[in-house]
């Protein structure tokens, strides 16, 4: 990316200011194919042009965020809004290793793309993982240290 190009950018975002409501709308099916969405107020419009303006130019989400939005979006769509709201949060990546120690031995789990590999076992969550160790109910990610840092 240049750096002409990012100026380019943030010079189409800042004439955004300068639009009137008709003319974000105009610009708004111009960029994305279609009408603005009903009612949008021009802030909205203005917030939206920008991201299409640099999803444009620097390109958009990665695919594999794609399709986990879509899937929050489709559990959403059927009222699942707590699952939806649960699964926003990224986990470790794949091939993460993680480690603990438990009881006087080191305890090895492998994030894979469909949950967690620990001691030969397949594990869904990483919560399954932590009480199959300890036998006794933990949250997963305390028990490995992922948890909010206070």
């Amino acid at each position: 990316m240049s750096r002409s190009a990012a100026i380019d950018v943030e010079a189409a975002i800042a004439a955004l200011d300068t639009l009137d409501a008709e003319a974000l709308k105009q610009r708004w099916r111009e960029l994305y194919g279609r009408d603005a969405p009903y009612k949008a107020r021009a802030d909205f419009l203005r917030r939206g042009l920008a991201y299409r303006l640099q999803e444009n130019a620097f390109g958009g989400l990665k695919p594999a965020l794609a399709r986990r939005l879509a899937r929050i979006a489709e559990e959403a769509a059927r009222g699942n809004d707590h699952a939806a709201v649960l699964t926003v949060a990224a986990g470790p990546a794949p091939g993460t290793r993680l480690l603990r120690e438990w009881n006087g031995q080191t305890q090895l789990v492998e994030v894979l793309a469909d949950g967690f590999l620990w001691s030969g076992q397949h594990f869904t969550s990483l919560t399954a993982v932590a009480q199959a160790i300890t036998g006794t109910r933990w949250s997963g990610p305390r028990f490995f240290g992922l948890g909010a840092r206070s």
